[in-house]
């Protein structure tokens, strides 16, 4: 199933972020809904991830529908993303510069190679 939707032959896959949520690649599909949600902002991170890759030519629509009761664990998701938002803001204010100042000075070197014959073991020699 997972192989058929990845070619386009199944229009629709039902399943859940812990079978299809990592390593999967789905940019060929760009409108997803999560139910049912659970407290890992990772997993959900990873599988709406799986559809915004490389080669996705659409906007990603991800829709997340919760019940009543489930308010307590959609306010978690947000809180947990609005902190994955502020530490990677803090990690490219943290990096700014870096380029200039440390690997600017950075030199590629380039050792002269000379190609050498080297003699088979023994053991290696055709009989």
């Amino acid at each position: 199933m997972l192989g058929a939707f990845a070619r386009g032959e199944i229009r629709v896959l039902v399943t859940k972020p812990s079978i299809c949520g990592f390593g999967m690649n789905w940019q060929h599909c760009h409108d997803t809904a999560f139910v049912g949600l659970n407290d890992s902002f990772e997993q959900l991170y990873q599988a709406i991830r799986r559809f915004w890759r490389f080669g996705q030519g659409h906007a990603v629509d991800a829709h997340l529908v919760a019940a009543r009761v489930e308010g307590a664990v959609l306010a978690n998701l947000k809180r947990k993303e609005a902190d994955a938002q502020r530490m990677q803001d803090a990690m490219v204010a943290a990096m700014a510069g870096f380029t200039d100042v440390v690997a600017a000075p950075v030199v590629r070197e380039k050792a002269d190679y000379t190609r050498r014959s080297t003699a088979l073991p023994s053991f290696m020699e055709a009989a």
